[in-house]
Protein backbone atom coordinates (compact mmCIF):
# COMPACT_ATOMS: atom_id res chain seq x y z
CA UNK A 1 0.00 0.00 0.00
CA UNK A 2 2.76 2.07 0.77
CA UNK A 3 4.60 1.32 -2.47
CA UNK A 4 1.29 1.88 -4.69
CA UNK A 5 1.09 5.69 -2.82
CA UNK A 6 4.12 6.40 -3.61
CA UNK A 7 3.51 5.54 -7.25
CA UNK A 8 0.64 7.48 -7.59
CA UNK A 9 2.67 10.31 -5.98
CA UNK A 10 5.58 9.97 -8.35
CA UNK A 11 2.94 10.03 -11.38
CA UNK A 12 1.57 13.13 -10.02
CA UNK A 13 4.55 14.97 -9.53
CA UNK A 14 5.73 13.89 -13.20
CA UNK A 15 2.26 14.90 -15.17
CA UNK A 16 2.12 18.04 -12.45
CA UNK A 17 6.04 19.31 -13.55
CA UNK A 18 5.29 19.03 -17.27
CA UNK A 19 2.10 20.87 -17.14
CA UNK A 20 1.05 23.82 -19.72
CA UNK A 21 -1.27 26.75 -20.12
CA UNK A 22 -2.16 28.73 -23.07
CA UNK A 23 -0.22 31.81 -23.20
CA UNK A 24 -0.90 35.57 -24.28
CA UNK A 25 -0.19 38.63 -22.73
CA UNK A 26 -1.99 41.30 -21.80
CA UNK A 27 -0.39 44.17 -23.07
CA UNK A 28 3.13 44.75 -25.10
CA UNK A 29 5.71 47.19 -24.96
CA UNK A 30 7.81 48.64 -27.87
CA UNK A 31 9.54 51.68 -26.12
CA UNK A 32 13.05 51.62 -26.92
CA UNK A 33 13.24 48.77 -29.67
CA UNK A 34 15.40 49.92 -32.78
CA UNK A 35 15.49 48.68 -36.26
CA UNK A 36 16.42 48.98 -39.62
CA UNK A 37 13.60 48.89 -42.86
CA UNK A 38 13.75 48.87 -46.20
CA UNK A 39 11.15 50.94 -48.52
CA UNK A 40 7.33 49.20 -47.71
CA UNK A 41 8.19 47.56 -45.06
CA UNK A 42 6.26 48.36 -41.21
CA UNK A 43 7.98 49.96 -38.62
CA UNK A 44 5.84 49.90 -35.37
CA UNK A 45 2.58 47.53 -35.29
CA UNK A 46 0.23 48.68 -32.72
CA UNK A 47 -1.55 45.54 -31.26
CA UNK A 48 -5.14 45.52 -29.28
CA UNK A 49 -3.82 42.71 -26.74
CA UNK A 50 -4.50 39.70 -25.80
CA UNK A 51 -1.46 38.77 -28.44
CA UNK A 52 0.43 36.18 -28.80
CA UNK A 53 4.71 36.25 -29.82
CA UNK A 54 5.62 35.06 -33.28
CA UNK A 55 9.27 34.06 -33.22
CA UNK A 56 11.13 33.76 -37.23
CA UNK A 57 13.82 31.37 -37.16
CA UNK A 58 16.84 33.19 -38.40
CA UNK A 59 19.14 29.89 -39.67
CA UNK A 60 18.28 26.26 -39.75
CA UNK A 61 18.55 24.34 -36.93
CA UNK A 62 19.74 20.65 -36.43
CA UNK A 63 18.07 18.63 -33.90
CA UNK A 64 19.37 15.29 -32.92
CA UNK A 65 16.20 12.35 -34.03
CA UNK A 66 14.13 14.73 -35.94
CA UNK A 67 14.41 16.78 -39.48
CA UNK A 68 15.80 20.15 -39.85
CA UNK A 69 13.82 23.21 -38.73
CA UNK A 70 14.32 25.46 -41.56
CA UNK A 71 15.26 29.05 -41.82
CA UNK A 72 12.77 31.95 -42.11
CA UNK A 73 10.02 29.72 -40.40
CA UNK A 74 7.60 31.63 -38.34
CA UNK A 75 6.31 30.00 -34.94
CA UNK A 76 3.96 30.70 -32.46
CA UNK A 77 4.62 30.81 -28.70
CA UNK A 78 0.93 29.43 -28.35
CA UNK A 79 1.80 27.55 -24.84
CA UNK A 80 3.79 28.19 -21.77
CA UNK A 81 4.94 26.02 -18.45
CA UNK A 82 2.95 26.64 -15.55
CA UNK A 83 6.05 25.75 -13.64
CA UNK A 84 8.45 28.56 -15.35
CA UNK A 85 9.05 30.50 -17.81
CA UNK A 86 9.45 28.35 -20.36
CA UNK A 87 7.25 28.73 -23.71
CA UNK A 88 6.30 26.17 -26.23
CA UNK A 89 6.70 27.37 -30.07
CA UNK A 90 4.60 25.86 -32.64
CA UNK A 91 4.52 25.45 -36.43
CA UNK A 92 1.79 23.19 -37.77
CA UNK A 93 4.16 22.44 -40.88
CA UNK A 94 7.49 21.75 -39.10
CA UNK A 95 5.62 19.76 -36.32
CA UNK A 96 2.52 18.77 -37.47
CA UNK A 97 1.54 16.83 -34.15
CA UNK A 98 0.21 19.23 -31.84
CA UNK A 99 1.70 18.07 -28.52
CA UNK A 100 5.37 18.76 -29.21
CA UNK A 101 6.88 22.57 -29.42
CA UNK A 102 10.35 23.94 -29.71
CA UNK A 103 11.49 25.41 -26.44
CA UNK A 104 11.94 28.83 -25.62
CA UNK A 105 13.54 29.80 -22.47
CA UNK A 106 14.68 33.42 -22.04
CA UNK A 107 14.75 33.98 -25.45
CA UNK A 108 16.92 31.10 -26.15
CA UNK A 109 16.64 27.26 -27.45
CA UNK A 110 16.39 25.09 -24.50
CA UNK A 111 19.88 22.79 -25.39
CA UNK A 112 18.40 19.82 -24.32
CA UNK A 113 15.18 19.61 -25.15
CA UNK A 114 14.67 21.68 -27.91
CA UNK A 115 11.65 20.09 -28.77
CA UNK A 116 9.71 18.37 -26.40
CA UNK A 117 6.80 16.88 -25.79
CA UNK A 118 4.43 18.57 -23.58
CA UNK A 119 1.36 16.21 -23.38
CA UNK A 120 -0.24 12.70 -24.66
CA UNK A 121 1.29 9.22 -24.34
CA UNK A 122 4.88 10.03 -24.61
CA UNK A 123 4.97 13.47 -22.53
CA UNK A 124 8.09 14.31 -21.42
CA UNK A 125 10.25 13.01 -24.55
CA UNK A 126 12.95 15.51 -25.42
CA UNK A 127 15.29 16.27 -28.10
CA UNK A 128 18.26 17.86 -28.33
CA UNK A 129 20.35 20.65 -30.70
CA UNK A 130 22.75 18.85 -32.45
CA UNK A 131 25.03 22.18 -32.02
CA UNK A 132 24.45 23.94 -29.11
CA UNK A 133 25.61 27.46 -30.29
CA UNK A 134 21.96 27.77 -32.25
CA UNK A 135 20.21 28.38 -29.22
CA UNK A 136 19.86 31.93 -30.10
CA UNK A 137 18.53 31.30 -33.77
CA UNK A 138 14.87 32.95 -32.99
CA UNK A 139 14.25 36.47 -33.09
CA UNK A 140 10.76 38.31 -31.72
CA UNK A 141 9.47 39.03 -34.56
CA UNK A 142 6.02 40.57 -33.80
CA UNK A 143 2.49 39.28 -32.21
CA UNK A 144 -0.70 37.53 -33.61
CA UNK A 145 -4.00 39.03 -31.78
CA UNK A 146 -7.86 38.06 -32.19
CA UNK A 147 -8.67 42.13 -32.60
CA UNK A 148 -7.64 44.86 -35.34
CA UNK A 149 -4.20 46.15 -35.22
CA UNK A 150 -2.12 48.61 -37.36
CA UNK A 151 1.08 49.54 -38.61
CA UNK A 152 2.91 52.07 -39.78
CA UNK A 153 4.37 51.40 -42.92
CA UNK A 154 7.88 53.29 -44.56
CA UNK A 155 7.10 54.47 -48.25
CA UNK A 156 10.62 56.56 -48.23
CA UNK A 157 11.55 59.72 -49.13
CA UNK A 158 9.41 61.93 -51.13
CA UNK A 159 10.97 62.63 -54.95
CA UNK A 160 10.52 66.53 -55.12
CA UNK A 161 11.37 67.02 -51.15
CA UNK A 162 13.75 64.50 -50.34
CA UNK A 163 13.47 65.67 -46.13
CA UNK A 164 10.14 64.75 -46.15
CA UNK A 165 9.69 61.27 -45.39
CA UNK A 166 6.18 58.98 -46.54
CA UNK A 167 4.65 56.58 -44.61
CA UNK A 168 1.01 55.11 -44.21
CA UNK A 169 -0.64 54.46 -41.36
CA UNK A 170 -2.70 50.90 -42.44
CA UNK A 171 -5.60 49.68 -39.69
CA UNK A 172 -5.47 46.03 -40.44
CA UNK A 173 -8.33 43.21 -39.67
CA UNK A 174 -7.83 40.42 -37.03
CA UNK A 175 -7.87 36.80 -38.83
CA UNK A 176 -5.38 34.94 -40.96
CA UNK A 177 -5.01 37.43 -43.85
CA UNK A 178 -4.78 40.53 -41.90
CA UNK A 179 -6.39 42.19 -44.78
CA UNK A 180 -7.07 46.17 -44.86
CA UNK A 181 -9.63 48.14 -43.69
CA UNK A 182 -8.00 51.49 -44.18
CA UNK A 183 -5.20 53.52 -44.30
CA UNK A 184 -4.06 57.22 -44.19
CA UNK A 185 -1.33 59.00 -45.33
CA UNK A 186 1.74 60.50 -43.34
CA UNK A 187 5.00 63.10 -44.15
CA UNK A 188 7.28 63.70 -41.76
CA UNK A 189 9.50 66.44 -42.53
CA UNK A 190 12.88 65.66 -40.98
CA UNK A 191 13.73 69.83 -40.82
CA UNK A 192 11.44 70.07 -37.84
CA UNK A 193 13.80 67.31 -36.59
CA UNK A 194 13.85 63.49 -36.63
CA UNK A 195 10.92 62.73 -33.58
CA UNK A 196 7.44 62.75 -34.74
CA UNK A 197 4.21 61.25 -32.76
CA UNK A 198 1.33 59.34 -34.83
CA UNK A 199 -1.75 57.74 -32.77
CA UNK A 200 0.58 58.35 -29.42
CA UNK A 201 3.21 56.37 -30.61
CA UNK A 202 6.84 58.78 -30.64
CA UNK A 203 9.90 57.67 -33.40
CA UNK A 204 12.46 58.75 -34.10
CA UNK A 205 14.54 58.29 -37.57
CA UNK A 206 18.23 57.81 -36.54
CA UNK A 207 19.39 58.07 -40.27
CA UNK A 208 18.24 57.98 -43.66
CA UNK A 209 20.24 56.15 -46.15
CA UNK A 210 20.93 56.76 -49.70
CA UNK A 211 19.47 53.39 -51.02
CA UNK A 212 16.59 53.91 -48.57
CA UNK A 213 16.73 52.12 -45.65
CA UNK A 214 15.81 53.97 -42.49
CA UNK A 215 17.20 53.29 -38.88
CA UNK A 216 14.47 54.30 -36.07
CA UNK A 217 13.79 54.25 -32.50
CA UNK A 218 10.56 54.14 -30.87
CA UNK A 219 11.30 56.71 -28.03
CA UNK A 220 7.70 55.38 -26.28
CA UNK A 221 3.96 54.56 -26.41
CA UNK A 222 1.02 56.17 -24.97
CA UNK A 223 1.55 57.91 -21.64
CA UNK A 224 5.21 56.50 -21.15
Amino acid sequence: MLFRSFVIAVTIAAISACSIEPYSKDSVSQAGKTGRKSLGEPIYKGYACPCTPIYTLTRSVRINGQPDLKAGTQWDARFKSSKNDDLYLQNSDALADGDYGVTLRNGLIVSDAAIYQFRGAHRGRKFSLVDPNDADAFRLDGWTTTFSFWELDYVGPDKAVPSNLRFTIVDKLSGSTHESKGQVEYTHDMATGPEFVVRGVRIRIDKVSADGLVDYTIVSEGND
